[in-house]
């Protein structure tokens, strides 16, 4: 493995900025990389790692957008400036380039579309507008820094074609919340997690790949300057694949009828089971035996299929949750403005953050235990 250090980005959903540091280090233990030093931004973390380990992170990691690789900063004051800077960078070596993003926001040069042109207009590289490598130009303040994408499509792409219900949350964020809401459980094949509201089993589908890795290309490895790097990325990728744990037993409940279909399509597709979904409504269900821990989790459909403004809707739900599964753990996604509490459970975390514009709460509750 190279000792020459990069520096990475990895860009994340605001909000989950923690729980993507607790996945990454979680990460870097099972391949035996020291935990780096992280410098947290709103939606991001910025580290140093060796070249392999940081573009091998894209084949492991469930919560990040995507990883970006600084290639260099620099104070700018001009366009000249930024016309130089840009100019002295070697971007051949990333093949063909695609697309250029500029931010300049807390910049004295707020001009972002010539920015993007400027860069188009004196950088010398092949252009495609379908496939190659994306570039990032972030000025803060009187610095600029150049990024090139390593991973391509959103991460939360998982590589696979997917069919989405109403009210769907994205793959990345059901696994922040599912990884948010079983911190602290080192054997998942005693847990159950269980979807009431399944939709098109966004959570079911991440539960069942909690340890497990998605399949798919990253822009990285049409790099031809990476080629010395591939064999340790292999290896990397063997050790985890090693590590691959069992799944929780999953469950799923919907009581309409496209949803239940959508979500079996799903599974199958994945070479899931099927076996414990049901075609059934929440408040008609009838309590459920289990034989291990369960974690109930769900995103109520809003909208279409619940209407919203009925008083104390969610309350409701999370009661019903609680007489039919009997969960040790509950996460339950709310409108930001909603309070809920039950007796017998304590809520011990609370996030807010938005899902395709809807303003969120995610009220995590445990059980309590009763004193012997």
């Amino acid at each position: 493995m190279s000792d020459k250090t990069h520096k990475f980005f990895i860009v994340v959903p605001p909000a989950f900025e923690r729980v993507a540091y607790y996945e990454l280090i979680r990460q870097l233990k099972a391949i035996s990389i020291s935990e780096p030093i992280c410098e947290f931004s709103t939606g991001g973390i910025e580290l140093e790692l060796p070249l392999e380990v940081g573009l091998s992170l894209n084949h492991c990691l469930k919560i990040p957008v995507r990883i970006l690789m600084r290639l260099a900063s620099q104070d700018i004051l001009t366009i000249k400036d930024y016309v130089n800077f840009v100019k002295t960078q070697n971007f051949s070596r990333f093949g063909k380039l695609r697309k250029v993003y500029a931010s300049s926001r807390t910049s004295k040069l707020k001009i972002k579309g010539n920015l993007e042109d400027l860069f188009r207009e004196h950088v010398k590289a092949d252009w495609s507008e379908e496939t190659g490598t994306d570039v990032y130009l972030r000025f803060f303040r009187d610095e600029c820094t150049i990024s090139v994408d390593t991973s391509g499509e959103d991460l939360y792409q998982r590589g696979y074609e997917k069919w989405v219900g109403h009210a769907p949350i994205r793959d990345n964020l059901a696994a922040a919340l599912l990884q948010y809401s079983l911190q602290g459980v080192e054997n998942l094949t005693e847990w159950e997690v269980v979807d009431p509201m399944m939709g098109s089993g966004t959570f079911l589908i991440e539960a069942a790949y909690y340890h497990k890795m998605f399949t798919r290309e990253f822009t990285y490895q049409k790099w031809s300057f990476i080629q010395e790097a591939k064999h340790n990325i292999s290896q990397f990728i063997a050790e985890w694949k090693g590590q691959e744990q069992a799944s929780p037993t999953l469950r799923g409940f919907d009581r309409d009828q496209k949803h239940f279909d959508t979500t079996k399509r799903n599974l199958s597709e994945l070479k899931l089971s099927t076996d414990h979904l049901k075609l059934q409504d929440l408040f008609k269900a009838s309590p459920q035996p289990s034989d291990r821990s369960r974690l109930a989790i769900v995103n109520p459909p809003l909208g279409k299929r619940l209407k919203v403004g009925e008083k104390d809707l969610f309350q409701k739900i999370l009661a019903q949750m609680i007489i039919v599964f009997q969960p040790e753990r509950i996460g339950i996604l709310v409108p930001e403005e909603v309070e809920l509490e039950h007796a017998g459970y304590e809520s011990v975390r609370v996030m807010k953050f938005s899902n395709n514009g809807l303003y969120l709460r995610f009220f995590l509750f445990l059980k309590i235990k009763k004193a012997l």
